[in-house]
């Protein structure tokens, strides 16, 4: 189980930075490094959907940072 745990692993993060952030990504990314009451106050205007996705990618790239390999991780 162990080896089937450690090969998906390496599978997901191999070349994790090869390809390009989409746009889709780089809004995320965007909105994410405003703070907390700048996110909430973006997103009851643009976005319909609820705000977790975008409060914990912001607490992710405050630990990680915004770097493509690590926002994918």
């Amino acid at each position: 189980m162990a080896l089937i745990v450690a090969l998906g692993a390496g599978l997901r993060f191999w070349a994790i930075g090869a390809k390009t952030i989409w746009l889709d990504e780089a809004f995320s990314i965007w909105v994410a490094q405003h703070s907390v009451p700048e996110i909430v106050q973006w997103l009851v205007r643009i976005d319909q959907h609820p705000p977790l996705y975008y409060m914990l990618l912001h607490y992710w790239i405050d630990a990680f940072g915004d770097l493509q390999g690590a926002v994918r991780a």
